[in-house]
């Protein structure tokens, strides 16, 4: 009888982001992403772009297998190959180079493509990065390297890993620093579960809704005007809606980097981003221009600290920051699915993301942990928008007085020529232009923009 020999697996130790990512979702899982391309695009060009991506960055055509003996798996590159292509469901075409699928549909608009990939290959500025590559966007080469000498994630990982054993141990004190309660002070939000009812295992529950036209505008004009960018007035003003509800001390915030500040790793795709601790003190009485510039500080010391944060420790057990926050600017977040979020991409119990594209800003409110009803995060949401935009009108005002409602009105003004900006109105506004991405998430229940708003009109009638 002939033995058999074992198969020898060449295999990279994962990321630190990579571990933390596995901590909370596993191996098996895929991630996925729609992209709604106002344009026909043809499967050929399409097999000829994807194959020339897949052949340049090893992460989309890494697999991850568990070997015995490890507590995790490890990274297994295979070599590039050919594109296959075969008929998908209802009349799709469905494409495949390494582990990186496209599943290409022509639709009235233009193509519907729904791209796939193990979790532990992406991030958010990954799905930017295949979007525009996949659109006919130049690739952007940082260092115009070789193939043989261009960096790859499996490579990256172990700097990664060294980076963050070299770094020295945060002090204890430095932990709790700051987050004693004074009396009278509340530690959570009203409409909060208690944290012993939490569900760690539970998706996000998220609410999406567009700012853009004269809203937009006025956000940009704001950030020139005190010199701040616009991520800076968005943490400000989450910061100081937590603070309005909860009289806390805890100034702590969870501030999400994208994790490419090295020299060379710009364009590479991969999960990169990490949770910072940073730290955003906010009194009552001050304005808030200075809660803006403050947050543009507390953004710029996590870029600066990204390296020595782990991600597998900045949320665990329930004693971090209630807050966290992330700004990312992608060039196609018009055509891209908003509001996707899963367990690691979401650290806070309440987390806001923001994805600003070149003319609409996308903001995501999540909550985690089933701590929060989704019914509760549309009032969330327009005290928000609420504060933000009476910040934006006055920024010397003390943040303590940002209203988080509405002014009353004695009486019904006069229906100007512009329906004035409401969630709801955005809602349809994002219905009519993407019908067909996935709206509301629950679990493994999904509804998409035209679902939901029959849904709504169904219950109306």
């Amino acid at each position: 009888m002939t033995a058999v020999e074992p198969e020898r697996i060449e295999g990279y130790q994962l990321s630190p982001q990579q571990q933390a990512v596995y901590l909370r979702e596993g191996a098996r899982n895929r991630a996925e992403r729609s992209v709604c391309c106002p344009s026909r695009i043809a499967p050929g060009p399409l097999a000829a772009r994807l194959a020339a991506l897949v052949e340049e960055h090893e992460i989309l055509r890494t697999r991850y297998v568990a070997l015995p003996g490890l507590r995790q798996p490890v990274q297994v590159v295979d070599a590039a190959g050919p594109v296959d292509v075969e008929p998908g469901p209802l009349g799709s075409t469905l494409l495949r180079a390494g582990e990186l699928t496209v599943e290409h549909t022509e639709s009235p608009d233009g193509t519907l493509l729904r791209l796939g990939l193990p979790r532990l290959s992406v991030d958010r500025t990954t799905w930017s990065l295949i979007t525009g590559f996949l659109l006919g966007e130049a690739p952007r080469n940082d260092d115009a390297q070789s193939a043989e000498e261009r960096l790859q994630y499996a490579d990256v990982a172990g700097w990664l890993a060294d980076e963050l054993a070299a770094s020295e141990p945060a002090k204890e004190a430095e932990q709790t620093e700051g987050t004693e309660e004074t009396a009278g002070t509340r530690t959570a939000l009203p409409f909060l579960a208690p944290a012993p009812l939490s569900d760690p295992d539970a998706e996000p529950e998220t609410l999406t809704v567009t700012v853009e036209g004269p809203a937009l505008q006025r956000l940009r004009t704001a950030a020139r005007d005190l010199d701040v960018d616009e991520a800076a007035l968005l943490l400000a003003a989450w910061r100081s809606l937590y603070a309005r509800y909860t009289h806390n001390s805890d100034d702590r915030v969870l501030v999400v980097t994208d994790g490419r500040s090295a020299d060379g790793l710009g364009a590479m795709p991969g999960p990169f981003d990490r949770p910072v601790v940073t730290r955003l003190p906010l009194a009552p009485q001050d304005a808030y221009a200075s809660a803006a510039r403050a947050a543009a500080r507390a953004r710029r010391v996590a870029a600066a600290e990204e390296c020595h944060s782990d991600p597998r420790t900045a949320v665990g057990d329930g004693s971090g920051p209630v807050l966290s926050f992330r700004h990312q600017r992608d060039p196609w977040a018009a055509v891209t699915e908003p509001g996707l979020l899963d367990r690691s991409e979401t650290p806070g119990t309440l987390h806001l993301e923001c994805v600003e594209g070149p003319e609409s800003l996308f903001l995501t409110f999540a909550g985690t942990g089933a701590r929060i009803a989704p019914g509760d995060l549309v009032p969330l949401a327009e005290a928000y928008e609420q504060l933000l935009a009476d910040a934006l009108a006055d920024p010397g005002r003390a943040a303590g007085t940002l209203r988080l409602v509405a002014a009353a009105v004695s009486e019904p003004p006069a229906q100007p020529a512009d329906e004035p900006e409401t969630v709801l109105r955005r809602f349809l506004e994002q219905a009519g232009r993407t019908p067909d991405l996935v709206a509301v998430r629950c679990g493994d229940e999904t509804l998409t923009y035209r679902e939901l708003a029959r849904r709504a009109e169904a219950l109306h009638q």
